[in-house]
């Protein structure tokens, strides 16, 4: 008995030739083995730690290392969005531990109420939560211990209360990492 009938997958797929932060080293998928040559199928891929639907770790901007437990990943979430944030800001109304931006980015001042809340992670649709090249949302965010999830695909997400399941891959990389994110309703 599940107490969950509907499972959304947020992430986005990854695969050579897609947008990346300028910057960041391109995505690479190549057959390394075939069924035909070697008797089974293995791809070699290439990427970056802040490739498509990604977590942003402390370490991202700060000389610490430190990465977030996953209990600040997995749980109950609020899909709101942007304007909807800003007046549930305002008006001091509900959101769980973790939020999900739909259309647009936090301001640095949603981002400074959303720490004093108690936010644990702050997901956005776009591949940087900064929409300037300061990045003060960024660093407000990472200093205060709130994971940055980044790159997810909101289109069929329900606004309103879901549950978080987000993952990073378990890389040897303390500044981030891809993951495969879903909300379950």
């Amino acid at each position: 008995n599940c107490m969950f009938s509907l499972y959304i997958d947020v992430s986005r797929k990854v695969f050579e030739g897609m947008p990346v932060w300028p910057g960041d080293p391109e995505v690479k998928v190549r057959r390394h083995l075939t069924v035909a040559d070697d008797g089974c199928s293995v791809s070699e891929v290439s990427m970056g730690t802040h490739t498509g639907t990604h977590m942003d770790f402390p370490a991202h901007l700060m000389e610490v290392s430190s990465v977030p437990q996953i209990n600040s990943m997995v749980g109950p979430c609020t899909v709101i969005g942007l304007a909807d944030l800003k007046r549930t800001l305002r008006e001091g109304g509900p959101l769980a531990e973790r939020v999900l931006v739909k259309e647009g980015c936090p301001s640095f001042s949603d981002a400074y109420s959303l720490v004093e809340l108690g936010v644990k992670l702050v997901g956005v649709e776009n591949l940087s939560i900064d929409e300037e090249p300061s990045m003060e949302v960024h660093r407000l965010l990472l200093g205060a211990g709130v994971v940055i999830l980044e790159g997810l695909r909101l289109d069929d997400a329900a606004e309103g209360p879901a549950y978080l399941i987000s993952l990073p891959l378990l890389l040897d990389a303390e500044d981030g990492a891809p993951a495969r994110a879903v909300l379950a309703y």
